[in-house]
Protein backbone atom coordinates (compact mmCIF):
# COMPACT_ATOMS: atom_id res chain seq x y z
CA UNK A 1 0.00 0.00 0.00
CA UNK A 2 1.82 3.40 -1.31
CA UNK A 3 1.62 5.66 1.68
CA UNK A 4 2.08 8.58 -0.75
CA UNK A 5 -1.16 10.75 -0.36
CA UNK A 6 0.28 13.50 -3.27
CA UNK A 7 -1.33 14.46 -6.69
CA UNK A 8 -1.93 11.49 -8.67
CA UNK A 9 -0.82 12.92 -12.04
CA UNK A 10 2.38 11.63 -13.32
CA UNK A 11 5.04 14.24 -13.98
CA UNK A 12 5.56 12.60 -17.45
CA UNK A 13 1.75 13.22 -18.27
CA UNK A 14 1.38 16.74 -16.80
CA UNK A 15 4.77 17.57 -19.60
CA UNK A 16 3.11 16.22 -22.18
CA UNK A 17 0.17 18.18 -21.75
CA UNK A 18 1.97 21.57 -20.92
CA UNK A 19 3.82 20.83 -24.30
CA UNK A 20 0.61 20.60 -26.56
CA UNK A 21 -0.75 23.42 -25.02
CA UNK A 22 2.48 25.50 -25.34
CA UNK A 23 2.39 24.24 -29.18
CA UNK A 24 -1.36 25.05 -29.61
CA UNK A 25 -0.27 28.74 -28.16
CA UNK A 26 2.21 28.89 -30.81
CA UNK A 27 0.41 27.67 -33.58
CA UNK A 28 -2.80 30.43 -32.80
CA UNK A 29 -0.21 33.11 -32.41
CA UNK A 30 1.15 32.14 -35.94
CA UNK A 31 -2.36 32.01 -37.34
CA UNK A 32 -3.65 35.29 -36.46
CA UNK A 33 -0.78 38.23 -36.38
CA UNK A 34 -0.08 40.03 -39.40
CA UNK A 35 2.71 38.50 -41.76
CA UNK A 36 5.84 39.27 -40.66
CA UNK A 37 6.47 41.42 -43.58
CA UNK A 38 2.78 43.09 -43.92
CA UNK A 39 4.20 46.50 -44.23
CA UNK A 40 6.68 45.63 -47.69
CA UNK A 41 3.41 45.61 -49.79
CA UNK A 42 2.87 49.21 -48.70
CA UNK A 43 6.45 49.89 -49.37
CA UNK A 44 6.85 48.82 -52.57
CA UNK A 45 3.69 50.74 -53.59
CA UNK A 46 5.38 53.66 -52.44
CA UNK A 47 8.73 53.16 -54.30
CA UNK A 48 6.28 52.96 -57.39
CA UNK A 49 3.79 55.64 -56.52
CA UNK A 50 7.66 57.68 -56.13
CA UNK A 51 8.61 55.93 -59.77
CA UNK A 52 5.51 57.46 -61.38
CA UNK A 53 5.68 60.72 -59.74
CA UNK A 54 9.51 61.25 -60.80
CA UNK A 55 8.04 60.07 -64.42
CA UNK A 56 5.46 63.03 -64.07
CA UNK A 57 7.62 65.76 -63.24
CA UNK A 58 10.33 64.59 -65.39
CA UNK A 59 12.95 64.51 -62.48
CA UNK A 60 15.45 62.17 -64.20
CA UNK A 61 17.45 61.56 -60.96
CA UNK A 62 14.58 60.66 -58.57
CA UNK A 63 13.55 58.48 -61.22
CA UNK A 64 16.99 56.80 -61.63
CA UNK A 65 16.74 56.12 -57.99
CA UNK A 66 14.36 54.34 -57.96
CA UNK A 67 16.56 51.58 -60.09
CA UNK A 68 19.30 49.06 -58.68
CA UNK A 69 22.55 50.03 -59.79
CA UNK A 70 22.16 46.88 -62.49
CA UNK A 71 18.68 47.62 -63.15
CA UNK A 72 17.09 47.39 -66.13
CA UNK A 73 14.72 49.12 -68.12
CA UNK A 74 12.51 47.19 -71.13
CA UNK A 75 10.52 49.46 -73.81
CA UNK A 76 7.68 47.85 -75.65
CA UNK A 77 9.86 47.13 -78.60
CA UNK A 78 12.13 44.86 -79.43
CA UNK A 79 14.78 46.90 -79.62
CA UNK A 80 14.67 48.70 -76.21
CA UNK A 81 16.48 47.24 -73.34
CA UNK A 82 18.21 49.67 -70.98
CA UNK A 83 20.48 49.69 -68.48
CA UNK A 84 20.58 52.79 -65.85
CA UNK A 85 23.21 54.46 -67.24
CA UNK A 86 21.45 54.34 -70.96
CA UNK A 87 18.39 55.77 -69.60
CA UNK A 88 20.59 58.76 -68.07
CA UNK A 89 21.97 59.12 -71.38
CA UNK A 90 18.87 58.51 -73.59
CA UNK A 91 16.41 60.37 -71.29
CA UNK A 92 18.28 63.06 -69.69
CA UNK A 93 17.80 65.50 -72.74
CA UNK A 94 14.19 64.06 -72.87
CA UNK A 95 13.28 64.89 -69.28
CA UNK A 96 15.01 68.36 -69.99
CA UNK A 97 13.39 69.49 -73.16
CA UNK A 98 10.17 67.49 -73.63
CA UNK A 99 9.14 66.71 -69.61
CA UNK A 100 8.29 63.21 -68.63
CA UNK A 101 5.07 61.37 -68.94
CA UNK A 102 1.95 61.48 -67.27
CA UNK A 103 0.46 57.44 -66.40
CA UNK A 104 -3.00 56.82 -65.11
CA UNK A 105 -2.72 53.87 -62.47
CA UNK A 106 -5.49 51.34 -63.55
CA UNK A 107 -4.64 48.38 -61.91
CA UNK A 108 -1.65 47.13 -59.40
CA UNK A 109 -1.20 43.77 -57.40
CA UNK A 110 1.93 43.25 -55.61
CA UNK A 111 3.58 40.17 -54.52
CA UNK A 112 6.36 39.73 -51.66
CA UNK A 113 8.69 36.60 -51.08
CA UNK A 114 8.78 35.05 -48.00
CA UNK A 115 11.65 36.17 -46.91
CA UNK A 116 10.90 39.60 -47.44
CA UNK A 117 13.69 40.85 -49.74
CA UNK A 118 11.98 40.29 -53.18
CA UNK A 119 8.60 41.47 -54.84
CA UNK A 120 6.87 41.42 -58.05
CA UNK A 121 4.71 43.73 -59.30
CA UNK A 122 1.99 44.42 -62.52
CA UNK A 123 0.19 47.44 -63.18
CA UNK A 124 -2.51 48.67 -66.03
CA UNK A 125 -1.66 52.48 -66.55
CA UNK A 126 -3.37 54.83 -68.85
CA UNK A 127 -0.24 56.65 -70.60
CA UNK A 128 -2.00 60.18 -70.81
CA UNK A 129 -0.18 62.02 -73.47
CA UNK A 130 -0.92 58.76 -76.29
CA UNK A 131 -4.36 57.75 -74.79
CA UNK A 132 -3.24 54.23 -75.00
CA UNK A 133 -3.24 51.33 -72.64
CA UNK A 134 0.32 50.17 -71.11
CA UNK A 135 1.11 46.90 -68.87
CA UNK A 136 3.97 47.48 -66.67
CA UNK A 137 5.58 44.78 -64.78
CA UNK A 138 8.61 44.00 -62.99
CA UNK A 139 10.87 42.59 -59.91
CA UNK A 140 12.11 44.58 -57.08
CA UNK A 141 14.58 43.87 -54.05
CA UNK A 142 15.21 45.33 -50.77
CA UNK A 143 18.38 46.62 -50.30
CA UNK A 144 19.27 48.35 -46.86
CA UNK A 145 15.80 49.02 -45.97
CA UNK A 146 14.70 50.58 -49.36
CA UNK A 147 13.03 48.81 -52.15
CA UNK A 148 14.56 49.21 -55.69
CA UNK A 149 13.78 48.01 -59.37
CA UNK A 150 15.50 45.12 -60.78
CA UNK A 151 13.99 45.04 -64.30
CA UNK A 152 10.93 46.80 -65.36
CA UNK A 153 8.97 46.04 -68.03
CA UNK A 154 6.72 48.17 -70.25
CA UNK A 155 4.50 45.87 -72.22
CA UNK A 156 1.12 47.04 -74.50
CA UNK A 157 -1.25 44.18 -74.00
CA UNK A 158 -2.76 42.81 -77.23
CA UNK A 159 -6.31 41.50 -77.11
CA UNK A 160 -6.91 38.42 -78.56
CA UNK A 161 -8.63 39.03 -81.31
CA UNK A 162 -5.76 41.37 -82.78
CA UNK A 163 -2.87 38.72 -82.15
CA UNK A 164 -3.36 37.38 -85.28
CA UNK A 165 -3.29 40.46 -87.48
CA UNK A 166 -0.54 41.98 -85.49
CA UNK A 167 1.26 38.57 -85.81
CA UNK A 168 1.22 38.74 -89.75
CA UNK A 169 2.37 42.17 -89.32
CA UNK A 170 5.35 41.27 -88.04
CA UNK A 171 5.82 38.28 -90.54
CA UNK A 172 5.43 40.93 -93.31
CA UNK A 173 7.95 43.42 -91.60
CA UNK A 174 10.80 40.36 -91.12
CA UNK A 175 10.20 39.89 -95.06
CA UNK A 176 10.42 43.66 -95.92
CA UNK A 177 7.86 45.48 -98.16
CA UNK A 178 9.69 44.21 -101.44
CA UNK A 179 8.99 40.32 -100.48
CA UNK A 180 5.70 41.34 -100.20
CA UNK A 181 4.55 43.10 -103.30
CA UNK A 182 6.80 40.96 -105.31
CA UNK A 183 4.17 38.06 -103.60
CA UNK A 184 1.39 40.18 -104.58
CA UNK A 185 2.61 40.51 -107.83
CA UNK A 186 2.46 36.75 -108.41
CA UNK A 187 -1.21 36.51 -106.82
CA UNK A 188 -2.09 39.18 -110.29
CA UNK A 189 0.45 37.05 -112.32
CA UNK A 190 -1.67 33.85 -111.41
CA UNK A 191 -4.82 35.53 -111.87
CA UNK A 192 -4.44 36.52 -115.38
CA UNK A 193 -2.57 33.31 -116.22
CA UNK A 194 -5.54 31.27 -115.10
CA UNK A 195 -8.05 33.50 -117.14
CA UNK A 196 -5.86 32.91 -119.88
CA UNK A 197 -5.70 29.34 -119.95
CA UNK A 198 -9.23 28.95 -118.62
CA UNK A 199 -8.49 27.36 -115.19
CA UNK A 200 -11.81 28.72 -112.93
CA UNK A 201 -10.29 26.56 -110.31
CA UNK A 202 -7.44 28.24 -109.74
CA UNK A 203 -8.42 31.72 -111.07
CA UNK A 204 -11.39 32.26 -108.76
CA UNK A 205 -8.72 30.26 -105.15
CA UNK A 206 -7.58 33.88 -105.45
CA UNK A 207 -10.43 35.76 -104.03
CA UNK A 208 -11.85 36.41 -100.94
CA UNK A 209 -14.87 34.49 -100.31
CA UNK A 210 -16.89 38.05 -99.91
CA UNK A 211 -15.23 39.80 -102.67
CA UNK A 212 -15.94 41.65 -105.73
CA UNK A 213 -15.35 41.67 -109.38
CA UNK A 214 -16.40 44.93 -111.42
CA UNK A 215 -16.68 45.08 -115.35
CA UNK A 216 -15.92 47.75 -117.89
CA UNK A 217 -19.90 47.62 -118.29
CA UNK A 218 -21.64 50.02 -115.91
CA UNK A 219 -24.18 46.93 -115.17
CA UNK A 220 -21.05 44.76 -114.44
CA UNK A 221 -20.66 44.90 -110.43
CA UNK A 222 -20.53 41.49 -109.37
CA UNK A 223 -20.67 39.96 -105.60
CA UNK A 224 -17.69 36.39 -106.20
CA UNK A 225 -20.64 34.08 -106.53
CA UNK A 226 -22.33 35.55 -109.57
CA UNK A 227 -19.10 36.31 -111.31
CA UNK A 228 -18.07 32.46 -110.37
CA UNK A 229 -21.50 31.51 -112.02
CA UNK A 230 -20.92 33.47 -115.43
CA UNK A 231 -17.22 32.63 -115.76
CA UNK A 232 -17.38 29.55 -115.39
CA UNK A 233 -19.56 28.96 -117.86
CA UNK A 234 -17.15 30.57 -120.34
CA UNK A 235 -14.25 28.79 -118.45
CA UNK A 236 -16.40 24.99 -118.48
CA UNK A 237 -16.28 25.84 -122.92
CA UNK A 238 -12.18 26.16 -122.55
CA UNK A 239 -12.29 29.48 -123.46
CA UNK A 240 -10.95 32.02 -120.93
CA UNK A 241 -9.64 36.38 -121.43
CA UNK A 242 -5.78 37.01 -122.33
CA UNK A 243 -4.47 40.37 -120.64
CA UNK A 244 -0.74 41.34 -121.00
CA UNK A 245 0.85 43.23 -117.85
CA UNK A 246 2.69 46.02 -119.63
CA UNK A 247 3.23 48.22 -116.23
CA UNK A 248 2.05 47.92 -112.75
CA UNK A 249 1.86 49.69 -109.22
CA UNK A 250 1.32 48.06 -105.97
CA UNK A 251 1.62 50.07 -102.09
CA UNK A 252 0.99 48.08 -98.67
CA UNK A 253 -1.52 49.75 -96.21
CA UNK A 254 -0.32 50.00 -92.34
CA UNK A 255 0.68 46.48 -91.21
CA UNK A 256 1.17 45.13 -94.27
CA UNK A 257 -2.59 43.51 -94.42
CA UNK A 258 -3.61 45.00 -97.03
CA UNK A 259 -2.82 46.20 -99.96
CA UNK A 260 -4.32 48.10 -103.42
CA UNK A 261 -2.83 47.84 -107.07
CA UNK A 262 -3.29 50.05 -110.78
CA UNK A 263 -1.90 48.40 -114.01
CA UNK A 264 -2.00 48.92 -117.36
CA UNK A 265 -3.21 45.56 -119.08
CA UNK A 266 -3.19 44.56 -122.83
CA UNK A 267 -6.03 42.62 -124.61
CA UNK A 268 -6.34 42.05 -128.72
CA UNK A 269 -10.06 43.37 -128.86
CA UNK A 270 -10.14 45.84 -126.39
CA UNK A 271 -6.22 47.27 -126.86
CA UNK A 272 -5.17 49.39 -123.43
CA UNK A 273 -7.21 48.48 -119.96
CA UNK A 274 -6.63 49.29 -116.37
CA UNK A 275 -6.72 47.19 -113.57
CA UNK A 276 -7.68 48.08 -110.23
CA UNK A 277 -7.97 47.02 -106.80
CA UNK A 278 -7.76 45.77 -103.09
CA UNK A 279 -5.98 42.33 -101.60
CA UNK A 280 -5.95 41.54 -98.23
CA UNK A 281 -3.93 39.00 -96.12
CA UNK A 282 -6.12 35.96 -95.38
CA UNK A 283 -3.61 33.42 -92.94
CA UNK A 284 -0.71 34.22 -94.21
CA UNK A 285 -1.67 34.44 -97.84
CA UNK A 286 -3.01 37.85 -100.19
CA UNK A 287 -6.38 37.10 -101.42
CA UNK A 288 -8.15 39.29 -103.90
CA UNK A 289 -10.90 41.16 -102.13
CA UNK A 290 -11.37 43.69 -105.15
CA UNK A 291 -11.01 43.79 -108.82
CA UNK A 292 -11.84 46.38 -111.22
CA UNK A 293 -11.74 46.07 -115.17
CA UNK A 294 -11.88 49.51 -117.03
CA UNK A 295 -10.82 50.85 -119.99
CA UNK A 296 -9.44 54.23 -119.72
CA UNK A 297 -10.28 56.80 -122.73
CA UNK A 298 -7.44 59.25 -124.33
CA UNK A 299 -8.71 62.93 -123.03
CA UNK A 300 -8.73 63.90 -126.65
CA UNK A 301 -11.52 61.33 -126.96
CA UNK A 302 -13.38 61.62 -123.90
CA UNK A 303 -16.13 64.22 -125.01
CA UNK A 304 -16.77 62.59 -127.73
CA UNK A 305 -17.03 59.11 -126.15
CA UNK A 306 -19.31 60.49 -123.80
CA UNK A 307 -21.97 61.84 -125.96
CA UNK A 308 -21.88 58.26 -127.36
CA UNK A 309 -22.79 56.84 -123.85
CA UNK A 310 -25.27 59.29 -123.20
CA UNK A 311 -27.00 58.79 -126.50
CA UNK A 312 -26.96 55.02 -125.81
CA UNK A 313 -28.15 55.23 -122.36
CA UNK A 314 -31.01 57.95 -123.69
CA UNK A 315 -31.78 55.50 -126.62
Amino acid sequence: MNGNRGSNVCPHTLEDTTMRLTGMLILLIVLFSPPAFADDEADVAAALDALHKAEREGDLEKFLNAFAAEGIFLGTDASEAWTVEDLRRDLGERFATKGGWTFEINERAIGVSDDGRAAWFKEIVHYVRSDYILRPTGTMIKRDGRWQIAQLHMGIPIPNQMFPPLLQAFHAQAAGPEAEKAAIGAVLDTLHLAASVADGDAYFSLFTEDSSFIGTDISEFWPIAEFRDYAMARFDTGVGWTYQVRDRQIDLGPHSNMAWFHEILWNENYGTTRGTGVLVREDDAWKIAQYHLTIPIPNDLAAGMAAEIKAFEGK
